[in-house]
């Protein structure tokens, strides 16, 4: 997944350290949340480490941040509510874009 600045780089870091220390409290291994979740431990520890360069696309770990969230008993859709704000890519407008494709342009 990739970051395009380092407030977003901070925040990703703040979102693995909450859920690493949510798991630890809870005395909960990665090796369980990856059992219960079927996320590799690799894409775990990425995250609770914060490299999101490691980790595939944003709606990709979104999807992993809440399933996380549920396999250690916190919610999940509070944590990620703002997240596809912060992270994912701005959408496209397809009535726009088809608008646009269809204008005609007259030249003199």
């Amino acid at each position: 997944m990739k970051l395009s600045n380092e407030a977003q780089e901070e925040q990703f870091r703040e979102i693995g350290l909450y859920l690493r220390q949510a798991r630890e409290e809870k005395a909960i291994s990665i090796e369980e949340v990856s059992i219960h979740t079927r996320i590799r431990s690799a894409f775990i520890t990425a995250i609770e480490e914060g490299r999101a360069g490691d980790l595939p696309e944003a709606v990709f770990v979104q999807g992993f941040i809440r399933r996380y969230c549920d396999a250690i008993g916190i919610d999940g859709t509070i944590l990620t509510a703002n997240f596809g704000d912060l992270f994912l890519p701005m959408a496209v407008d397809s009535e726009n874009t088809t608008i646009e494709k269809n204008q005609v342009y007259i030249y003199h």
